[in-house]
């Protein structure tokens, strides 16, 4: 029988030491489930703003809930490992992540690193904090990444030097003000009214426009001062309170622990919902289509289906993709995945017509 350093080994190779010394934002972890320990390197603790790897319930009960989160709540991912040739023994990597739309935006204007503000949330605070997740709508402008660059810059202007910026996902972003001497809204209200009236410009400053509709929704988790939260507690509290935030057309909330035990279903609809999307998860089931004259199947029609951990139906899909403007992107997965399909069973399609449902 290996050790655990054997199958540390065999599962992250010699190198992963050498790695997670270089790349700060990914780390890895094996749970031996019939011992119920735990090997988690350096990154995997900092990241999850442990100091130790601690019990194995609680280590376990973070890695389900993290499931439901996906890194679309909260910027920190799970990416599992087949390691099926090992009994009882579930491995993968932690990672902050990043998304190409604002790896672009990070050419012009100047953000903090996650791997910061993921330090910042699990640190003691002295004083009262908050975290703010905002999201830039911008309606019909075609300059979406300077209308973002030019937000950014304004809101910057207001806040203290001391407040850390970072990217989310698409057009929305981090904020952590770790001494917080306003009331939360208050400064969320004046964010808005600075996006709102500030002129979009590229990064050195040359004009694109001074008309348009950027509007700032805003979801904020606050902590008091010597409170000891996780970064991952912290940003899923932000992002249901933006969540609620959204469901209200538009607005800024503060997290109320009362108001998730009433909506954390819909919330967490919406989680599955995103890692439906996110991660590819779409099932297809083929129907099909006979002729009345011959009797032979001389078509399918592929019909949406997700797996058992996402448990929605096509119409509840297709409902939650129209509120969250998602609709072109299940349209693209659909033809994606049914053409790799058709690629990969072409003796079963041969002479056969394949039909896909667009919207």
């Amino acid at each position: 029988m290996l050790s655990k350093e054997e199958i540390k080994l065999a599962v992250f190779g010699k190198a992963w030491d050498k790695l997670i010394e270089a790349y700060p934002d990914v780390g890895g972890f094996i749970v031996f489930h019939g011992t119920k320990e735990i090997l988690a390197d350096k990154n995997t603790m900092a990241i999850l703003g442990e100091k130790s790897c601690g019990s194995y319930e609680s280590f376990t009960a973070m890695l389900e809930s993290m499931k439901g989160f996906s890194a679309n709540a909260t910027s920190i991912g799970v990416t599992y490992i087949d390691v099926k040739e090992f009994e009882n023994v579930t491995a993968g990597l932690i990672m902050i992540k990043e998304t190409d739309y604002n790896a672009r935006l990070a050419d012009i204007f100047e953000f903090a690193p996650k791997s910061a503000l993921v330090k910042q949330l699990n640190a003691v605070g002295e004083s009262r904090s908050a975290l703010m997740l905002i999201q830039l709508s911008q309606g019909g402008t075609d300059y979406s990444v300077y209308a973002a660059f030019s937000a950014l810059t304004a809101i910057k202007e207001i806040l203290d030097e001391s407040a850390v910026i970072c990217p989310h996902y698409k057009q929305q972003f981090w904020i952590y003000l770790p001494e917080l001497d306003s009331e939360p809204e208050e400064l969320a209200g004046r964010l808005r009214e600075k996006i709102e009236h500030c002129d979009i410009t590229d990064e050195f400053g040359v004009l694109i426009s001074s008309e348009h509709n950027m509007k700032l929704t805003a979801g904020i988790s606050t902590a008091s001062a010597g409170t000891e939260n996780s970064s991952v507690e912290r940003m899923h509290e932000a992002n249901f309170a933006l969540f609620e935030a959204g469901s209200k057309n538009g607005g800024i909330c503060v997290f109320s622990p009362e108001q998730y035990e009433l909506q954390k279903e819909d919330y967490h609809s919406i989680l599955r919902f995103m890692r439906l999307i996110e991660q590819n998860l779409f099932m297809y089931h083929f129907q099909p289509i006979v002729s009345a004259r011959s009797g032979d199947i001389v078509a399918y029609e592929a019909l949406m289906r997700t797996d058992a951990s996402i448990g929605m139906n096509p119409l509840q899909i297709l409902e939650l993709a129209e509120k969250n403007d998602r609709l072109y992107d299940i349209e693209r997965a659909t033809f994606f995945n049914t053409l790799a399909l058709l690629s990969e069973n072409q003796e079963i399609f041969e002479n056969r017509k394949l039909f896909v449902n667009a919207i």
